[in-house]
C-alpha cells in the first residue's frame, strides 16, 4: 500500500489531476480539439469538460457535434486522459438545447405570481387563483372581500382600495433556451426526456468508456425556476403530490405562501402552510428530477456530478429555488459546488463559501463518495493570478473538495468570445508554463485527499428548514461570499455560523447533518448516532433551528435516551424546536427540549467539546482564523493531514498529534521526508 501510495503521490493518475470547462464555442474542429487536449496534458491537467457554450457553431448534439465528440475521446485514449460530459449547452441543466419542450411542451411548467393592484384599474394578465380587497399597512396583511370570482372589472365597485391578486403566469422565454422557458424540474416528464435526448445519445455512442475514459457527467445549476420573490411554481402535479403529503389543498391557501395575512380562513397557519409548501417542492425536485439522473447514471456505469443553486442558503426562495440543497448530495456520485471570482480571501482570512463545502464534505463522508467537485475561478477576470488560484485551491482542497474544476478554458478566443467568463486557463496565457508546478500540486493534493475516510466525531445539524416558515420577500441574507456571520438576518443563522467558525478554527473534525438524508439513514446504536457510514459521539444543535422536522426531533430523543450527547447553544432550550414540521405546540418540542444539554450561546462550544473529547490537535500557539486542516485515515491505518494557512499572516507553532512518527509529503515536488518528532506521553 505505502509504494502504490507512494508511486500515485509522485505522478497522480489522470483522474486525480484537474480537467478544466474547455469551452466549445466555435466551429470544432478535430485538429485542434487533439492539439488543446494534449497541451493539457502537458500543463498538468488530467482531461477537460466538453462544455457546448455561446458561440458554439457546430450544431449541438447533431452527428457533427457527436464526431468531434469522438475524435476528442480517441485523443483522451491515446493519452491516458480523461473526456468528461456537460449535459448542456450554456446551463442550467434539463432543457437539452430546447428540445425538451419541442417534444413535450408540458415540461414547461407555471408560476403562481402575486401582486397588489389598484382594485379601479387591475394591472395584471393571467388566470386569477385568489384575489382579495387588503389592507397592506401592517406586517400581517389583512383581507377584506374575497373578489376570487367577481370579475376584474367589477373589483373597484366592490372595494375603493387595492387589492391582493395571485394569477397564473408563464415563465418568459429565451434565445439561449431554444426559444423556451427554463423546463420544470419537478416534472417526472422533464427528466425522462433530458436523460432521452441527451444522456442516451452519449451513451448510444460512447458506452463502452463509461466508466473509464468517460467517468462522469456534469449537470449545472438546474433548480425550480421561478422569476422573483413574488412567484413560486405551481402546477398540477404540485397541487397532487402537496394534498398527498400534506392532506389538504394549496389553492384556498395559495395567499399564505407568499404572505403572513388575516381576515381569511386558512386550513393552517401560514407558518405551516410555508412549510408544507416547500417540502412539497424539495420532494418533487429529489423524487423527479435528482433520483432519476442518479440513478441513470448509476446504471450505466458513470459517476453524476456538477452544482445547482447551493449559494443561497439557507433561504428557501432567493429568486431561484433550492430549498435543503445538501439532500441533494446524498444522490449525486461526486457533489459539488461552484466557488466563482478569484477575490476571495484577499483581505479577509475566511468566508461562508466553506460552509457549502461542508455540506458536501459531509455526505461524502456520509454516503461514502471519493470524490468532490468545485468548479473554480470563473469570472475572476484576466487579472487574476496565479497566487489567486494557489489560494483558492487550497481553501477548496482543505474544505473537503478533492477535483478542481478549472472555469474555463476557451477553445476560441474570437468576437465576443473572449469575454466569456475569463480568465481562461489556456495556452494563449503568458502564465501557462507556470501554471503546470500547481496543476501538480493539485493533482497530489487531490490524490492524497481522495484515499481512505474521514472518521467524524461531532454533528452539527443543518437548519435549513427553518426558512420554510418565513415569507420569501422576508428571507433576508445568504452566505454567498459572506464573512460576517451575521450575513443572513431572517431566519437569523447567526449563531450557526458562529459554531461554524469556531469549529473550524479549533480545528475540531465534524459534519453537517441535513435532516432530509437524516431521517432515511440515522439511527441509535450502542450510545452513539449513525449516519450513514459516519458514527457521532456529540450532536450539536444552534439556537437557530427554530424549526425541526418531526423525525430529527424524534431521532434526538432517542439519540438522548441511549446516552449520546446533545448540546444546544439556546441558552434555556426555549427556542430550538419551536416549529415542528412547521407547526407550533406538539409535543415532540418537549422532547427534543428535554434531551439537550444547554450552553449560552456558540462561544461556550469549545469549552463543551474540550470537556467530553479528546482534541486530536494541541498547540502551543492559538490557531488564528485561517488556519485549517482536513484529516484522513488511509487504508494501511496511517493519518494523512493538510495544513493550510489562508490566514493573513504567518503562523509559527508546535502542533500535537496522535501518532509515532511522521512525514512530510511535498505536493510540489512528489518527494517525501521525515519529519523529527518528540514523543508526548508515550
Amino acid at each position: 500500500m505505502s509504494d502504490r501510495i507512494k508511486k500515485e503521490f509522485r505522478d497522480p493518475p489522470s483522474e486525480f489531476r484537474s480537467a478544466p470547462f474547455w469551452s466549445w464555442n466555435g466551429e470544432m474542429r478535430d485538429d485542434e480539439v487533439a492539439f488543446q487536449l494534449r497541451d493539457f496534458k502537458n500543463h498538468g491537467m488530467g482531461g477537460a469538460f466538453a462544455h457546448a457554450r455561446i458561440g458554439l457553431v457546430t450544431e449541438y448534439l447533431s452527428e457533427e457535434f457527436f464526431s468531434v465528440w469522438k475524435s476528442a475521446l480517441d485523443t483522451v485514449k491515446q493519452e491516458d486522459m480523461k473526456l468528461y460530459i456537460y449535459d448542456e449547452i450554456t446551463w442550467p441543466s434539463g432543457f437539452a438545447g430546447g428540445r425538451v419542450a419541442d417534444i413535450d411542451p408540458s415540461t414547461i411548467g407555471t408560476l403562481a405570481k402575486y401582486r397588489v393592484t389598484p382594485a379601479a384599474a387591475p394591472d395584471f394578465t393571467g388566470e386569477v387563483l385568489f384575489a382579495a380587497a387588503v389592507d397592506t399597512s401592517d406586517s400581517i396583511w389583512r383581507f377584506g372581500e374575497v373578489l376570487t370570482d367577481v370579475p376584474r372589472e367589477q373589483w373597484g365597485k366592490h372595494t375603493d382600495g387595492n387589492v391582493m391578486v395571485v394569477y397564473i403566469v408563464r415563465p418568459f422565454s429565451s434565445d439561449g433556451m431554444g426559444g423556451h422557458p427554463y423546463t420544470d424540474v419537478t416534472n417526472r416528464r422533464t427528466a425522462e426526456l433530458f436523460l432521452q435526448t441527451t444522456y442516451d445519445e452519449y451513451y448510444r455512442r460512447f458506452g463502452d468508456d463509461f466508466g473509464s475514459s468517460i467517468p462522469a457527467v456534469f449537470s449545472d445549476e438546474a433548480n425550480m425556476h421561478s422569476e422573483g420573490i413574488n412567484t413560486v411554481p405551481y402546477t398540477p402535479h404540485l397541487l397532487k403530490r402537496f394534498r398527498e403529503l400534506s392532506g389538504y389543498e394549496l389553492l384556498p391557501n395559495i395567499p399564505a405562501v407568499f404572505r403572513n395575512v388575516d381576515g381569511i380562513k386558512l386550513d393552517r397557519p401560514a407558518e405551516k402552510i410555508r412549510y408544507d409548501y416547500y417540502t412539497t417542492l424539495h420532494d418533487l425536485w429529489i423524487t423527479n428530477f435528482v433520483m432519476p439522473i442518479a440513478q441513470w447514471c448509476d446504471d450505466h456505469n458513470i459517476a453524476w456530478t456538477g452544482h445547482d443553486v447551493e449559494h443561497q442558503w439557507p433561504q428557501s426562495h432567493g429568486g431561484r429555488i433550492s430549498p435543503s440543497e445538501q439532500t441533494t448530495y446524498e444522490y449525486r456520485q461526486w457533489p459539488g459546488l461552484d466557488l466563482l471570482l478569484c477575490y476571495h480571501l484577499r483581505d479577509n482570512p475566511t468566508n461562508f463559501d466553506k460552509f457549502e463545502m461542508f455540506e458536501i464534505r459531509s455526505a461524502a463522508n456520509q454516503f461514502g463518495k471519493k470524490r468532490t467537485l468545485c468548479e473554480a475561478y470563473g469570472a475572476g477576470g484576466y487579472h487574476s493570478t496565479v497566487y489567486d488560484y494557489k489560494r483558492l485551491g487550497d481553501y477548496l482542497l482543505v474544505g473537503g473538495i478533492n477535483f478542481i474544476v478549472q472555469h474555463l478554458s476557451l477553445y476560441s478566443y474570437a468576437g465576443y468570445r473572449k469575454r466569456d467568463c475569463p480568465q481562461s486557463f489556456d495556452y494563449r496565457q503568458p502564465w501557462w508554463h507556470e501554471y503546470t508546478e500547481f496543476a501538480d500540486y493539485i493533482g497530489r493534493a487531490s490524490f492524497m485527499l481522495s484515499q481512505g475516510k474521514m472518521e467524524q466525531r461531532i454533528l452539527l445539524l443543518n437548519t435549513s428548514t427553518s426558512s420554510y416558515i418565513i415569507p420569501g420577500e422576508e428571507q433576508d441574507g445568504s452566505i454567498d461570499h459572506a464573512t460576517d456571520v451575521h450575513c443572513v438576518r431572517n431566519p437569523d443563522m447567526s449563531d450557526f455560523l458562529t459554531i461554524v467558525n469556531i469549529l473550524t478554527d479549533q480545528q475540531w473534525d465534524f459534519d453537517i447533518g441535513d435532516e432530509f438524508s437524516l431521517e432515511r439513514h440515522g439511527s441509535v446504536s450502542d450510545g452513539r448516532l449513525r449516519f450513514g457510514e459516519q458514527t457521532y459521539d456529540v450532536v450539536i444543535i444552534s439556537k437557530n433551528m427554530r424549526c425541526m422536522r418531526r423525525e430529527t426531533a424524534i431521532l434526538m430523543s432517542e439519540f438522548a435516551a441511549a446516552g449520546g450527547l446533545i448540546v444546544t447553544t439556546d441558552g434555556n432550550g426555549n427556542n430550538i424546536g419551536e416549529y415542528i414540521d412547521g407547526e407550533l405546540g406538539h409535543s415532540e418540542t418537549e422532547q427534543v427540549r428535554n434531551a439537550v444539554e444547554c450552553i449560552s450561546g456558540a462561544d461556550e462550544i469549545d469549552d463543551y467539546l474540550a470537556r467530553h473529547l479528546h482534541r486530536r490537535i494541541t498547540s502551543t500557539t492559538p490557531f488564528p482564523t485561517g488556519v485549517q486542516h482536513i484529516r484522513r485515515v488511509l487504508p494501511d491505518g496511517r493519518t494523512c493531514y493538510f495544513f493550510v494557512n489562508h490566514s493573513m499572516g504567518t503562523f509559527e507553532t508546535e502542533i500535537a498529534l496522535d501518532g509515532d512518527c511522521a512525514s512530510e509529503w511535498d505536493l510540489f515536488t512528489g518527494e517525501t521526508v521525515g519529519i523529527p518528532c518528540n514523543s508526548i506521553d508515550g
